[in-house]
């Protein structure tokens, strides 16, 4: 038996699904699936709902960091919400996210550099070591 599931639902459970993760200390931190920016407004009020209920926060992603984990094609032209409990989480992705930069604009963006943002962010998503390397190989990496 086969039938449509709306979007927004599937994707209000699948943020469902992620704070109930990280309110248990299972995840450091989840993201929602990529959306188009204009689902935004029809997710946002369930959303901060869920985050609320759950004892999570919820931050608006509208550049992801992107990694050799997560390539830029994956939410080009989309945005993200980032679900997380701890500030130094946060504190932590926007490191991230800044160093990527910082490497960046000094043209040193590659090698063990590269690789230990890319391995940065899977340990803020919880990923074991195991699954980080596998998901890096089979990216080319």
């Amino acid at each position: 038996m086969s039938y449509r599931i709306d979007p927004i639902s599937y994707q209000l459970g699948t943020i469902f699904a992620f704070a109930e993760m990280v309110a248990a200390d299972l995840k450091k931190m989840a993201l929602s699936l990529p959306f188009l920016p204009k689902d935004y407004e029809l997710l946002v009020k369930d959303a901060k709902r869920i985050a609320k209920e759950e004892g999570v926060k919820l931050r608006l992603e509208k550049r992801l960091l992107t990694t050799d984990l997560f390539p830029e094609e994956i939410t080009r032209g989309k945005w993200v919400f980032f679900i997380y409990k701890y500030p130094e989480v946060l504190k932590k992705y926007l490191s991230l996210k800044s160093k990527k930069e910082g490497l960046i604009h000094e043209n040193n963006y590659k090698g063990k550099e590269r690789q230990a943002i890319a391995v940065g962010f899977g340990e803020l998503l919880s990923y074991r070591k195991g699954v980080i390397r596998r998901k890096l190989k089979g990216r080319g990496r």
